[in-house]
C-alpha cells in the first residue's frame, strides 16, 4: 500500500516520506468520485449515478488525488507510523505533497532523548544562611516607615515631607498621558520610582498652589513612544504632610506586635527572616543541584515540545497579568511595544531551560526506580480536594480528573527526585524509591 522511507533529523524529528500505490490511489478516487457524485448536482444524471469521467472533468483530477491525499492522512496515519517505526511525542506536520506519483512528506517530533552519564560523585554543600545586623537594620526601618504618622503642615513641602497632589496632568507629543487626581508623592530626591525632576519641581510648594514645569520623560518610560520626550505638566496641590518616624524603642516594640521590649521584637524578627532565608537557601540549593546533573547530560527534544512548554508559560502570565498588575493582556502588550507571538518568543529560553530540567529530572528518577504509588496519588488528591473544600472521592471515582491526577503525578515525582538527588549530593546511601518521604517544601536531608 505505501513505500515508506525514513530520515531522522539532528531535531529530534523524523522526516518521513510516503509514497502511495498507483493502484490504491485509483481506488480511492473511485469512492471519492462517487462520494462527491452522491452530494453534488450534475445536470442529465441522477445523483450517485454519474460516471466516474464526468466528476474528474468537473472537478479536475488533482483535486480529486488531494481529497485521496487528505482521507489518506485521516484513515492511514497511525498505519504510517508503523510501517516507519516511529513513536511520536506529537502531531505530524504535512510538509509537501506530490500528486504523481502521490507522495507525501511528513515532519514527525520524536520522543526527547535523555543520557545522564556518570552522576555517581555529585557532591554539593549548601551555604548556610544568616541575618546581618545590617539586614536586621534594614527591616526594622521598613517597619518604622510603616508606622509612620502624618502631620499636616502649613509650611512649604520640603525634603521628605509627602505631597498630596489634588489633580496631576501631564501631556507630551500632543497628547494627554497622565490624569490623576490626589496622588501622594513622598519627596525624596532618592526615590528612582519618580520621573526625575518631579521632586524638585514640587519641593517649596504649599497647599492650595499650581505649578506648571516641564520635564524630560526618561529613556525607559513605559510607553515607548514617549521616551525622551518633552512633557508639560500640571500639578494642584492639595496639602503637604510632615512625615513622623517613630522611635526605635520598647513603646514601638509594644505597637508592633505585642512585645515588651525592643530586644523581643528584634529576635522575633531575625527568626522569621532566618525562616525566609532557609527557604530561599533550599530553593537555590535545589536548582544548583539540578543544574549540576543537567551539566552532566546530553539532551534532545524536538521543536515542538519547547512550543508547549511556551504556550504553557503563555499561559500562566495572561492569567496573572491581569491579577497582579491589574492591566489587561492587550494593555500589557500595547505597554510593552509587543504583540502576542513577540512576548511568547521572549519566553523560548526559560521554555528550554524548564523542559531541558524536567526531562533531566524524570530521567534520573526513572533511573533511580522512583515511583509515585497510588496511595501516595490518592492521598495528594484528597488533600487537594479538601483545601477547596470538596468531599473526598471514592475509589472507583480516583480515575476522574484526569489531567489533576496526572499534575500531581509529576509534582510528586520531582519532589521525591529531587530528595533522592539531595541524598546523593551530600554521600548519603539512597533509598528505595517507594519509601523516599515525601514533602512539599522539603530541606536538604541533614547528614
Amino acid at each position: 500500500m505505501f513505500t515508506i522511507t525514513k530520515e531522522v533529523l539532528d531535531s529530534q524529528e523524523a522526516l518521513i516520506t510516503v509514497e502511495v500505490e498507483e493502484t490504491v490511489v485509483q481506488t480511492a478516487m473511485q469512492k471519492a468520485a462517487r462520494k462527491i457524485a452522491a452530494q453534488e448536482s450534475f445536470p442529465g444524471f441522477r445523483k450517485g449515478k454519474v460516471p466516474y469521467h464526468i466528476v474528474v472533468a468537473r472537478v479536475g483530477e488533482p483535486a480529486l488525488r488531494r481529497e485521496v491525499a487528505d482521507t489518506l492522512l485521516d484513515e492511514s496515519y497511525k498505519d504510517m507510523l508503523e510501517q516507519a517505526e516511529v513513536q511520536p511525542v506529537g502531531p505530524g506536520t504535512l510538509e509537501d505533497i506530490q500528486l504523481e506519483p502521490l507522495t507525501l512528506k511528513i515532519r514527525i517530533p520524536l520522543e526527547p532523548v535523555v543520557e545522564l552519564g556518570d552522576y555517581s560523585d555529585l557532591r554539593l554543600e549548601m551555604e548556610p544562611p544568616e541575618v546581618t545586623e545590617a539586614e536586621l537594620a534594614e527591616a526594622l526601618a521598613d517597619l518604622q516607615e510603616q508606622h509612620t504618622t502624618a502631620q499636616p503642615v502649613s509650611r512649604p513641602a520640603a525634603v521628605g515631607d509627602q505631597i498630596t497632589l489634588g489633580l496631576v496632568e501631564a501631556q507630551a507629543n500632543g497628547e494627554v498621558f497622565i490624569h490623576d487626581h490626589d496622588v501622594n508623592i513622598v519627596l525624596d530626591p532618592a526615590d528612582d520610582r519618580v520621573i526625575p525632576g518631579m521632586v524638585d519641581a514640587l519641593l517649596g510648594l504649599s497647599a492650595g498652589e499650581e505649578k506648571l514645569f516641564h520635564l524630560t520623560l526618561p529613556e525607559d518610560f513605559s510607553e515607548p513612544a514617549l521616551r525622551n520626550a518633552d512633557a508639560e505638566f500640571t500639578v494642584q496641590v492639595e496639602s503637604v504632610d510632615e512625615l513622623l518616624k517613630p522611635a526605635l524603642d520598647d513603646a514601638f516594640a509594644s505597637v508592633v506586635g505585642n512585645f515588651e521590649t525592643l530586644d523581643a521584637l528584634k529576635a522575633d524578627l531575625r527568626g522569621r527572616m532566618m525562616e525566609l532565608k532557609q527557604n530561599e537557601a533550599y530553593d537555590a540549593y535545589h536548582q544548583a543541584l539540578l543544574q549540576a546533573l543537567v551539566a552532566r547530560a546530553t539532551v534532545k527534544y524536538p521543536e515542538f515540545l519547547v512550543t508547549e512548554k511556551m504556550e504553557d508559560l503563555l499561559q500562566v502570565v495572561k492569567e496573572r497579568v491581569p491579577q497582579q498588575l491589574g492591566l489587561p493582556w492587550n494593555d500589557f502588550l500595547r505597554l510593552g511595544g509587543m504583540t502576542e507571538e513577540q512576548y511568547r518568543e521572549t519566553l523560548r529560553p526559560n521554555a528550554e531551560k524548564y523542559l531541558t530540567e524536567d526531562l533531566v529530572l524524570e530521567e534520573f528518577a526513572r533511573r533511580e526506580g522512583i515511583t509515585v504509588s497510588e496511595q501516595e496519588l490518592r492521598k495528594r488528591y484528597d488533600d487537594l480536594l479538601a483545601q477547596l473544600d470538596l468531599p473526598a472521592r471514592a475509589p472507583r471515582e480516583f480515575s476522574m480528573d484526569l489531567v489533576v491526577v496526572q499534575d500531581i503525578q509529576q509534582r510528586l515525582l520531582r519532589t521525591k527526585a529531587m530528595l533522592a538527588l539531595d541524598r546523593l549530593a551530600q554521600g548519603l546511601p539512597a533509598l528505595n524509591g517507594e519509601v523516599i518521604a515525601v514533602e512539599t517544601d522539603a530541606a536538604p536531608t541533614a547528614a
